[in-house]
């Protein structure tokens, strides 16, 4: 549904002549089905990742295809077949509710008046009044309810519950769900790792432009641990091990963070004379603190 190979992205910046990187070379392959969760800290590349892949903007390098079409050349017709909620929330504040539905049902193949007319009730969204005076969260319902109504094969998410209330955001995940049942493919964009755990099948965390993680959740829920273990003379040499993903030292002791084979490391560690004092596996928001490197000081203080 989603290949892209290489992705890069540069804006000009400022001093004149110099280049921010947005995107360094983002290989990225989501399948058909399910949901999957592209988590990274802020200005990793996210949004820009989403707006290359509708055609919003133009690449500086490597490709991407959506749908089996290129994203440069045949942009529109991508966008005609994906349900989108973007990121910024700025649609024609002149508009009164009911015109924008119609308008996007009006462009919509699969337009579905029913369950635009349930979420609307549901949601409570008046169609008499004017977008620039919906509150945050009846906006991002609004959004919402366009782009499920659209019934389109792919739904592109970009932190879609912004502003909604803690019920808003369970309702509007559980149509997520729903829709994903039914055999929708998502890709939800969103920074709360407690929506990826909810509602994901597959986690893709990012940094710096990059994807360094691209793993279904059952296999990152059963393979990464950490490892605790007495420093021992050969401490240093653990950082090569293909399992161990990092390796953070303080006052004596270590801790390892493992991909997965954690039974078979601490049956080498201790072969090696290594004393190991615990094994924990490690919830999702750890792992994406250990992949994206926001996690060492935390780590440190851990093990102080």
């Amino acid at each position: 549904m989603i290949l892209t190979e290489g992705l890069e992205k540069r804006y000009r910046a400022w001093p004149r002549g110099t280049r921010r990187v947005a995107l360094a070379g983002l290989d990225l392959r989501v399948g058909e089905g399910g949901v999957t969760g592209l988590l990274g800290p802020n200005g990793c590349g996210k949004s820009t990742t989403l707006k290359l892949l509708l055609g919003l903007a133009r690449p500086t390098g490597g490709s991407a295809a959506v749908l089996g079409r290129d994203c440069v050349r045949e942009s529109l017709a991508i966008r005609r077949d994906v349900g989108f909620v973007p990121e910024e929330r700025g649609i024609f504040g002149w508009m009164r509710t009911a015109e924008f539905i119609a308008g996007v049902a009006e462009l919509s193949g699969r337009w579905d008046a029913a369950a635009a007319s349930r979420l609307g009730n549901r949601w409570g969204i008046d169609g008499r009044a004017r977008l620039r005076n919906l509150s945050a969260g009846t906006r991002s319902r609004l959004l919402f309810l366009v782009a499920l109504a659209r019934r389109a094969p792919l739904l592109l998410l970009d932190e879609p519950t912004s502003g909604m209330d803690p019920a808003a955001v369970d309702d509007a995940l559980s149509e997520v769900a729903a829709a994903a049942a039914d055999g929708t493919t998502v890709l939800l964009v969103t920074h709360r790792v407690e929506e990826v755990e909810r509602i994901c099948d597959r986690v893709v965390i990012m940094s710096e432009g990059r994807a360094v993680l691209h793993e279904d959740l059952d296999d990152l829920r059963a393979g990464w641990r950490t490892i605790d273990l007495v420093e021992f003379p050969s401490g240093e040499r653990l950082r090569s091990w293909p399992e161990v993903h990092r390796v953070t030292s303080e006052g004596g002791r270590v801790r390892l963070v493992v991909r997965a084979g954690a039974d078979a490391v601490v049956a080498r560690l201790r072969m090696m004379g290594a004393e190991v004092t615990g094994v924990r596996a490690m919830p999702l928001r750890e792992v994406y603190l250990s992949a994206t490197g926001e996690g060492r000081d935390a780590a440190r203080d851990d093990l102080a």
